[in-house]
């Protein structure tokens, strides 16, 4: 028996997909380290919510007490920490926290979530950006309509486009820029493309009117008359002490808010108490007029298309609209507001109920957070219904329900991870192939490159002509050692698109693994000619000790062959031996010790390592 080794190296389809493929998409069983999370081996809730579900500060136990709702969504969902306000009638009427605030600490003794725990906002910073620019239209040194490149340029690009961004469209995403790049997806102004780098542009354009940075606007303005002392765009050692540690859809941990450093797009500290203090500050006409804060809850344009490919019509029956710093929602004869925050470790929502002068804000320590962003905003008493067309699955779902219980499983081994993909394949089909390549990505990413094989395999199926499924599951079929199939998918990927870097780089992996299985049988042919030659054919051997010479392999046919031991000095059992014979050696294991008798020599090469018998 013979046995090849590849050793593996960077993939160039991965850092291809990192690239390309939205962090909330990968996290979805659908679709910003290694620790496996504790309990998961008999079920999907965190044992954490379990333990610590009442632990809080002495003046909240009331509230808690009564919230077994959030509880129960929390143990089931597999959230580990949450912390949750309300805002109604212009004041923060209600604020609760539940479980840990380091996701990956599950004794039960972890520090608990409490008021003062902060948290990464994420991209629940755009709707103050939005204010501060609404604000600088009502003291008329904005225009909406006014194009964004007469303030400041657009350096980054030398697309023409670039002219005809105003600031109304980088508010509402309908700028054409790309999400997190400076290149156009659409003509400015012809449909919804959410885009975070638009934000960041807009940033560059309002400081620029407001002769500060954004950070100095948001505590002179917010910060400093509120009394917040947790909130900030720019991350602090006053914060170290009692801050949220978030886990990300791999289920390790994922820490951005000590790299925060300004942009308003995605670098918020704050807490869910803090943050909701200024949305009934802002609610009550205390930052821009009433009419100015009604425009920013106005559509401006209805989105027609999917979340992260504007030009596919979308399949969502909720009638969505972007509005200035937020999206909008129709919820019968009224539209709510809202904006979600994912940083990859740590989420969470705000929904706004302008006619009500209501909003409910909740953060989570985990990506888990927003596929139970429903349930959560329910029990708090608001309602939302986009978060599956953003790309957060709920929880209760049976694919959702598969994910959790699948990727559990690859964390406790490959071969019980494919156990589960099997089972469910023949129990669930669907749910089955829908989640096959995020099991792919969720196994490469985690550096399993070689286990993601099964999961690419069905992938493809569903796929054929995705040029990163294809070379991914190329990647791991040589990483299995199966290079005639690897072959065949880089073929396939290589004719849908020949021109791409990453396909030619896993041609000459390819190639080169190829080039090593040939070498590797003609050295075993050589080497079972060899062993023929100087020992004997393949059969019952037995091992004589000869004082002089050292332990002796004796052959069916009384030939004998010197072997070296190199496990220790004692002759043991399962020792591992090094035979010498004409033309190499070879290590054997005899089972049993010295006296004992063994059917087969196992050839693992000219390698030095252990064997099995």
């Amino acid at each position: 028996m013979s046995s090849v080794i590849f050793v593996i190296k960077p993939g160039p389809m991965g850092r291809a997909i990192m690239q390309r493929v939205p962090v909330s998409l990968l996290a979805v069983a659908i679709a910003g380290c290694s620790v496996t999370p504790a309990d998961t081996s008999s079920t999907v809730g965190t044992s954490a919510i379990r333990d610590q579900g009442r632990v809080a500060t002495p003046d909240q136990n009331a509230v808690l007490n009564g919230d077994s709702a959030l509880i129960e969504i929390m143990r089931d969902a597999d959230i580990p920490g949450l912390a949750l306000a309300r805002v109604e009638d212009g004041r923060v009427s209600q604020v609760m926290t539940l479980g840990r605030r380091d996701a990956m600490n599950a004794r039960p003794d972890a520090p608990a979530v409490d008021q003062l725990t902060v948290c990464e906002g994420a991209s629940l910073g755009k709707p103050l950006l939005a204010l501060a620019t609404l604000q600088l239209v009502e003291k008329g040194k904005l225009n909406l309509d006014t194009r964004a490149a007469s303030i400041v340029p657009l350096e980054d690009s030398s697309d023409a486009r670039k002219d005809l961004v105003t600031i109304r469209m980088l508010l509402s995403h309908t700028s054409g820029l790309a999400f997190n790049q400076p290149t156009f997806e659409a003509q400015p102004g012809e449909r919804f493309s959410y885009s975070t780098f638009g934000y960041r542009y807009l940033q560059r354009v309002v400081e620029s009117k407001l002769g500060k940075p954004f950070e100095a606007w948001v505590q002179d303005t917010l910060v400093a008359p509120l009394g917040l002392a947790r909130t900030s765009f720019v991350y602090g050692e006053q914060f170290a002490d009692n801050r949220a540690t978030g886990r990300n859809w791999l289920m390790v941990q994922q820490q951005s808010m000590t790299t925060a450093a300004g942009a308003a797009a995605f670098d918020l500290i704050t807490t869910p108490k803090d943050y909701a203090t200024i949305w009934a500050h802002v609610l009550s006409g205390s930052v821009v007029s009433q009419p100015t804060l009604a425009s920013m809850f106005t559509p401006q344009r209805e989105i027609k298309g999917e979340m992260f490919d504007p030009a596919i019509p979308k399949k969502s029956t909720v009638q969505l609209a972007c509005g200035l710093g937020v999206l909008l929602e129709r919820q019968g004869d009224r539209w709510i507001a809202f904006q979600w925050g994912d940083n990859g470790g740590s989420t969470g929502l705000l929904v706004i109920e302008p006619q009500e002068n209501r909003a409910v804000v909740f953060m989570t320590n985990a990506q888990d957070g927003l596929h139970a962003g429903e349930a959560i905003a329910h029990a708090a008493g608001a309602r939302i219904s986009a978060l599956p067309w953003l790309g957060y699955e709920q929880y209760t779902t049976a694919t959702r329900t598969a994910w959790k219980r699948v990727t559990a499983a690859c964390d406790r081994g490959a071969d019980a991870g494919t156990a589960a993909f099997t089972k469910l394949l023949s129990e669930d089909e669907p749910s089955a192939r829908a989640i096959s390549r995020n099991l792919g990505y969720f196994n490469r990413f985690k550096g399993r490159v070689a286990e993601s094989e099964p999961f690419f395999r069905v992938a493809s199926t569903i796929e054929p002509a995705e040029i990163e499924v294809l070379g991914n599951w190329a990647e791991s079929l040589v990483l299995v050692g199966r290079v005639e199939e690897a072959g065949l998918a880089q073929q396939r990927a290589v004719a849908i698109d020949s021109s791409l870097a990453s396909l030619a780089t896993l041609q000459s992996w390819i190639d080169a693994a190829k080039s090593d299985l040939a070498d590797a049988a003609r050295d075993q042919k050589d080497l079972n000619e060899s062993f023929a030659e100087h020992v004997g054919t393949y059969g019952e051997y037995s091992l004589e000790l000869d004082g002089q010479n050292g332990p002796t392999l004796v052959t069916p046919r009384g030939r004998k062959a010197l072997v070296l031991v190199h496990s220790g000095d004692a002759i043991t059992k399962d020792m591992v031996y090094r035979i010498r014979f004409g033309g190499g050696e070879l290590d054997v294991t005899v089972a049993g010790g010295a006296t004992s008798k063994f059917s087969k020599i196992v050839s693992s090469g000219f390698s030095s390592g252990r064997v099995p018998g």
